[in-house]
């Protein structure tokens, strides 16, 4: 599920390519703001199968690329505006009250599945880590071929499959619609295949059609193989919102979508500052307000950091303490979630620090994983 993190409310999510790529998040908050809750007409889920700063002013960096084997970058999404002040330390502040040792147990739910990216082709360490969900790029030129990626996945694992961005960077798709169609085609009767990761913090205030677009692909996904998801994460913040939170879950909501599941993702450790977890709280609310049902939300979860990032570092990893306390955050917030994502498994030039150079932090997510 960082390549493309904020600039909107700034914050990042994600999938799985033969070649290294990265995941954005971002996003700013308001302390105090009247949401107003749009009706929806229409509930939309999880029908087929198993069923998602500062104090006063936050903002996120979040920068992210994705490069495909043999493509151009697929995915690029602008830095963020940070503060010199808040970019320019590479220490991380631990709360005085977190506990240095005893990580605080955590569990996930046993039926829930959990998501990660940015593993290069090697899975055997995350899946030990009780990972069971890889992204896997698809192909706009030779759909049939992805076969092969899956062939590669471990036992009792499945793949979402990543389509490349939708009106989040540009308003040109990464695949056309019928590059998708064609590529849900080919895989319509795997059972390897958990879903389709058909957008990454799409923008509908300056992509009119974002919602559009990803119904028709949804909806697709629906009639044409019904036991895999269709799944977004959307970034939401006051940058994008004119001073607010919700604009964009609402825009994006799956009544207007008809998606199943939908990425929350909110990183609340930053350099320079304790980790706020209210922020996690806080997003689950408005985006529950604005509404995209709890039921369909999918916890997307800060495990990297950007210390040793050459410039614009913003994010800071978390310690063990730390992430036991933000997954139980999540899990208090979101308890019936189907799927998590953690962000992210491998390193990329814009998130230097990650599970796989972290022993410590697989150790927690493996617990919560529930292995």
């Amino acid at each position: 599920m960082i390549g493309a993190l904020i600039a909107l409310a700034l914050v990042p999510l994600a999938a799985w390519v033969q070649a290294p790529h990265s995941h954005s998040k971002a996003r700013a908050s308001a302390a105090a703001e009247t949401i107003v809750t749009p009706q929806p007409t229409t509930t939309w889920g999880s029908t087929h199968g198993p069923s998602t700063r500062a104090a006063r002013s936050e903002a996120r960096a979040h920068t992210a690329k994705r490069t495909w084997k043999g493509t151009k970058t697929q995915r690029a999404v602008p830095s963020p505006v940070v503060k010199p002040a808040a970019s320019s330390t590479t220490t991380r502040v631990v709360a005085a009250s977190t506990p240095a040792t005893a990580v605080p147990a955590v569990t996930a739910s046993s039926a829930r599945a959990h998501f990660t990216v940015n593993l290069k082709g090697s899975y055997s360490a995350a899946r030990a880590a009780g990972f069971n969900v890889f992204d896997v790029a698809g192909s706009q030129n030779n759909p049939a071929g992805v076969k092969t990626k899956l062939n590669a996945l471990p036992a009792g694992s499945k793949a979402m499959i990543w389509v490349g961005n939708l009106d989040n960077s540009s308003s040109t798709p990464g695949f056309t619609l019928a590059q998708f169609k064609a590529q849900v085609n080919a895989l319509k009767s795997d059972p390897r295949v958990y879903g389709y990761f058909i957008a990454d913090e799409p923008h509908p205030g300056k992509f009119p059609l974002a919602a559009a677009h990803v119904r028709e692909r949804a909806d697709y996904l629906r009639a044409t193989a019904p036991a895999q998801k269709s799944f977004i994460v959307v970034l939401d913040g006051t940058s994008a919102c004119g001073g607010t939170l919700g604009c964009e879950y609402a825009a994006l909501a799956p009544s207007k979508t008809h998606v199943d599941l939908v990425g929350i993702d909110s990183y609340p450790c930053h350099l320079g500052a304790a980790c706020d977890y209210s922020k996690i709280t806080q997003r689950v609310n408005v985006a529950a307000k604005m509404g995209i049902p709890k039921s369909q939300m999918v916890p997307v979860y800060q495990a990297f950091g950007q210390e040793g990032k050459a410039s614009g570092a913003y994010y800071g990893a978390p310690t063990a303490s730390e992430l036991s306390k933000m997954l139980s955050t999540w899990t208090a917030a979101l308890p019936n979630a189907v799927l998590d994502y953690a962000y992210t498994w491998g390193t990329q030039t814009s998130a230097p620090q990650a599970l796989v150079n972290h022993p410590a932090l697989v150790s927690v997510v493996k617990s919560y994983n529930g292995r």
